[in-house]
């Protein structure tokens, strides 16, 4: 039995796109897992909170901040409505992420500092 040639292409292109969202989902696992309050601007890992700063999202705006990998996301959240759709928080640049993230989605992209008090 001959197989044609694209048959062959389909199957490897199709392998690749399997590979590809499996080791997705993988980072996607992996990923830290936060909390966002009912009242919006503030967010919660392992009890630490952050909260919104506006003077580092107008830097960001600017493009004084640069963004270096995604690194958690939101309780509940699924795949796709984390990779494709969906609010993930994102590690600066020359920021500690335990100190200092990005929240980015679609439309929106807010810098959350930790809480002074903690």
């Amino acid at each position: 039995m001959k197989i044609s040639k694209t048959k062959v292409v389909l199957i490897i292109v199709f392998s690749i796109i399997l590979l590809f969202i499996m080791v997705s989902y993988i980072k996607f696992t992996k990923l830290d897992i936060y909390v966002q309050q009912t009242n919006g601007d503030v967010v919660e890992q392992n009890g630490v909170v952050y909260e919104f700063n506006s003077q580092l999202t107008s830097k960001f705006d600017e493009g004084e901040l640069k963004i270096d990998k995604v690194n958690g996301r939101f309780k509940g959240k699924d795949f796709f409505n984390t990779w494709i759709l969906g609010t993930k928080i994102i590690k600066l640049q020359d920021f500690n992420v335990k100190e200092t993230f990005l929240l980015s989605n679609l439309m929106l992209q807010e810098v959350y500092t930790k809480k002074n008090n903690q």
